[in-house]
Formats: structure tokens, C-alpha cells, sequence
């Protein structure tokens, strides 16, 4: 649903500026204006969540980058702009993220045939 709802919201922003790109040459609307349902406070926090979880992931994947920055101080998720609870956000992220890794680790290790984590 988080990813439907910032979807809805990306093709509303594009449709919105290609209807200003040639202003010259396509007829004023003459319609009614249809405004962007605002998000609920909990819409908002889950997008803000699954921000903080992707970049993450981001940082994971560029070990280099995770060991020399903050990763809080250093990128907060624009979609978790001027929200309450940051740390919080992020911290359920981050249990999210170990979690999804855990359940990824147990999977593996209860398929004989799995060799994605190598043991000794």
C-alpha cells in the first residue's frame, strides 16, 4: 500500500507537469480542479518507514559509504520531510530490515540444498 499510494502520488506530479510544459498551445480547462487526497498521518509514517528501509538497503549494499558517514545525520529520507519521530522511523526500519534477514538466514538454513550462507 506504501508503494501504491507514492505511485498514485508520482503520476498525479507528472500528469500535473506535463499539462504546464506547453502552456501556449493546448486550451485552458474549463473543468473542475480535482485536488491530491492528503495522506493520513499513518500513510505518511509507513512511506516515511519504507524510505528509511531502502536506504538502508542503499547503505548495505555500499559498505564503504555505511562506514564512512552517519547514516542518520547524514541522509534523511526526503519522503520523511518535517515528520515527527525520525529516529523512531528509523528504527522500526532497521528492525524490519533484520528481521526480512533473519527469516532470509532460517530459510536457508532449513533447505539442505541452500548455499547462500556458507557454513563451516
Amino acid at each position: 500500500m506504501n508503494r501504491t499510494a507514492v505511485a498514485i502520488l508520482a503520476t498525479i506530479a507528472a500528469l500535473t507537469l506535463a499539462s504546464c510544459s506547453n502552456p501556449g498551445s493546448e486550451p485552458k480547462a474549463t473543468g473542475t480542479v480535482t485536488k491530491t487526497p492528503e495522506l493520513s498521518a499513518t500513510q505518511k509514517r509507513a512511506v516515511c518507514v519504507d524510505a528509511w528501509s531502502k536506504a538502508i538497503d542503499r547503505w548495505n549494499a555500499d559498505t564503504d559509504a555505511l562506514l564512512n558517514s552517519d547514516p542518520y545525520k547524514d541522509a534523511k529520507p526526503a519522503e520523511c520531510g518535517g515528520l515527527p519521530g525520525q529516529a523512531g522511523m528509523y528504527i522500526e526500519a532497521l528492525q524490519a530490515r533484520n528481521q526480512a534477514n533473519q527469516d532470509e538466514m532460517q530459510a536457508c538454513l532449513d533447505d539442505p540444498t541452500c548455499t547462500a550462507f556458507p557454513l563451516p
